[in-house]
């Protein structure tokens, strides 16, 4: 058999190549230790506070919202609109040093507010918004804000969609009264010209006295009653549609005018409508929550000393299948 060019790394060989190359194993290490030490110290540290909301309930026989409310909540707090607001309501171009007439500026600013503003959802289907800032004043004022705001944004919203639903429903109201209007004509001519005013019982009325025409004989009588019989035969069709029609329009007019009647008063209304609860506003930190200095130092000399490791490993291998 050939002499083995790949080193076995069982543990005895490890823990004796390990000790074959300490004192590079260890230079290396050390340095990592320092450099990650020096580096960690000069990360600005920041800080984060955190709010948690629960959705409003639409039901109202609920308190807080469910899957949909919560979605719509995420939605607002996501939009690029209260995003913008935020950044100009605490002049984050200016706190994060952005120059906001380089050509980037807004995607440098969107970027930096993505990665410190963070908003999920729990478990117990409530919003968490965490705020990293190296201010911890700021950061929980950005956090409470956005809390606040979210109602504003709502009710904005809700206002726009109002006065639009409110053009929207006084039309239709509008064009139903119209065709309301041309059907009661209809219905009226069919009444005055015609004698038709209530089909059901006429039939019923001219059907008996026909009945009693020909039982007496009345010759003309009988003629009569069922010449009134077919000219209702030939219009009841169209005043019973009419009469369906009509009565169907009728309710659909009262829902259009009870829908106008919602959307006006959201617009005159003085008491804006609250989207949520703040069940734990923002605090501010006392303590910093990143960097976790220890843990880049250890990661850091960690890494270092593997990938030394695997460097002079490989180094053995190649140095073994040129012997052969």
């Amino acid at each position: 058999m050939g002499k083995k060019s790949n080193l076995n790394l069982d543990s005895g060989k490890v823990l004796k190549f390990i000790v074959q190359n300490f004192k590079v194993l260890f230079l290396i290490s050390a340095v990592a230790f320092i450099a990650s030490i020096v580096v960690s110290f000069k990360i600005q540290p920041k800080f984060k506070s955190v709010a948690i909301i629960f959705p409003a309930s639409a039901d109202y026989k609920s308190w807080f919202g469910l899957q949909d409310e919560v979605d719509q909540l995420m939605q607002v707090f996501n939009s690029s609109d209260i995003k913008d607001e935020m950044i100009r309501k605490f002049d984050l171009y200016r706190h994060y040093h952005v120059d906001s007439s380089s050509k980037y500026a807004k995607s440098n600013i969107n970027n930096i507010y993505n990665d410190l503003v963070s908003i999920s959802r729990t478990r117990y289907m409530s919003i968490k918004v965490e705020v990293l800032d190296a201010d911890p004043v700021i950061a929980a004022r950005i956090a409470n804000e956005l809390a606040l705001y979210c109602d504003s944004f709502m009710n904005i919203f809700q206002l726009e969609k109002a006065g639009k639903n409110a053009v929207l429903y006084e039309e239709q109201v509008k064009e139903r009264m119209s065709f309301m209007s041309t059907l009661a004509d209809s219905l009226n001519y069919l009444g005055v010209n015609k004698g038709i005013s209530n089909v059901e019982n006429q039939a019923k009325e001219y059907t008996k006295a026909y009945n009693e025409a020909v039982i007496s004989g009345n010759e003309k009588a009988r003629n009569a009653f069922e010449l009134k019989l077919k000219e209702l035969g030939k219009y009841s069709g169209t005043y019973q549609l009419q009469s369906e029609q009509i009565k169907y329009e009728s309710e659909n007019l009262a829902k259009l005018r009870t829908n106008l009647y919602d959307a006006k008063s959201q617009l005159t209304q003085g008491n804006p409508y609250f989207y949520k609860f703040v069940v734990e506003h923002a605090k501010i930190s006392d303590k910093k929550d990143s960097p976790k200095r220890l843990l880049i130092v250890l990661l850091s000399t960690l890494s270092a000393f593997l990938f030394t490791f695997m460097v002079l490993v490989l180094k053995k291998n190649i140095s073994n299948t040129f012997k052969e």
